[in-house]
């Protein structure tokens, strides 16, 4: 391990407010526009060189954001806009672990200032090639991450081209309810925030946050016993290869539940009364989404309902069509599960290893990736 130096974070970058830039000028270029809460939209100018880091200065404080590319820095953001003698991939993962959030000012709407965080003292590699080598092992992990997130982005979209063929093509032998093919249950497990004893156990509690178009591993956060018992009889406990659904906030937003775990009440289950109808239900819900939200029904906030839901009209094709469709897609649910489940251990190996790559407690020169 070579030589640490001490500086402050203003000596190896310079951080710039972000510009902004209304919804509706947003006018579908090449560049993503970079908010706090990440990318929400594209544009034909661009304000910050590749590679673009970013962390959020209000609303979603102090994460740090990284586009290999150039991009539009939202004024919800801070850029880096000069890097001074340092690695710019090595400042990123740097970035994550300074907790930035802990510096936000205001009482009423958290702001991060950069004449704030420009005077913190840090401590960092002198020589930038042992910043390039550290960056460049957790660079591996997320790039093998990133790569299977496109795979499974694929294979989703391969299955819903079979799915909307299997519709349009077959015979319909019937329309059914959707209620004759599923059952419904409605998280309602909501402990008061104030109860610092109901957070942080090993039950894993489902908010709309967490569903993810995909297989749900983990949750943002997890309710210890007494917190899931505060329910009462409202507490119930979703079970793997059920369907979740979120019924307010983005509503319809569709992932499939992997581990038991129990919702809290912006959530619906939905459990398919045969195993193997996983994969139908699921696409006939995705083939809904823009529809459901015209389902849901509120003055104030709108909610979707399970007496809404229990309604759909589902085309079932023959049984012998639908057979071969199962066949099909399970092995490719299987590769997109399996994608899902490496993921979660390369996450946890990458933020094992940043903290102790970004204070010198492991040599670069002794990790093997």
């Amino acid at each position: 391990m070579g030589i640490w130096k001490e500086c402050l974070l203003g000596d190896i970058v310079k951080f710039q407010r972000g510009y902004d830039l209304p919804k509706i000028k947003m006018n579908g270029g090449i560049y993503p526009v970079v908010a706090s809460n990440g990318i929400i939209g594209y544009h034909d100018k661009f304000t910050t060189n590749e590679p673009s880091i970013t962390i959020g200065r209000s609303g979603t404080v102090g994460k740090p954001l990284l586009i290999k590319g150039k991009s539009w820095s939202h004024n919800t953001t801070l850029y880096i806009k000069e890097y001074k003698g340092v690695d710019p991939f090595f400042v990123y993962y740097f970035l994550k672990i300074l907790d930035l959030k802990n510096y936000a000012g205001g009482s009423a709407v958290p702001t991060l200032n950069r004449n704030h965080i420009h005077c913190l003292h840090i401590k960092i590699p002198a020589d930038i090639s042992e910043q390039k080598q550290i960056a460049s092992i957790l660079t591996v992990i997320d790039d093998k991450i990133e790569l299977n997130n496109r795979i499974n982005k694929n294979l989703f979209e391969h299955i819903s081209t079979l799915y909307k063929k299997l519709i349009s093509e077959s015979d319909i032998s019937k329309n059914l309810y959707l209620s004759e093919l599923c059952d419904f249950q409605e998280g309602y497990v909501n402990p008061a925030q104030t109860n610092q004893e109901y957070f942080d156990g090993k039950i894993k509690w489902l908010r709309a946050v967490d569903i993810n178009e995909s297989f749900i591993i983990d949750t943002s956060r997890t309710l210890t016993k007494s917190g899931f018992e505060s329910a009462k009889k409202s507490a119930v406990i979703f079970k793997p290869n059920t369907i979740a659904i979120s019924k307010s906030g983005t509503i319809g937003k569709l992932g499939i539940i992997a581990d038991y775990m129990c919702g809290n009440r912006a959530v619906i289950n939905i459990q398919p009364k045969q195993n193997q109808l996983l994969i139908f239900i699921y696409f006939f819900l995705k083939s809904k989404q823009k529809e459901l939200e015209n389902l849901a029904v509120g003055s104030v906030q709108k909610n979707l309902y399970i007496s809404r839901l229990e309604k759909l009209i589902v085309p079932f094709p023959t049984e012998d069509l639908l057979v071969d469709f199962c066949k099909v897609t399970d092995s490719l649910l299987l590769k997109i599960h399996n994608n899902c489940f490496e993921n979660k251990k390369l996450s946890v190996i990458r933020d094992t290893l940043l903290p102790k790559l970004m204070n010198g407690e492991i040599d670069v020169s002794e990790v093997r990736i």
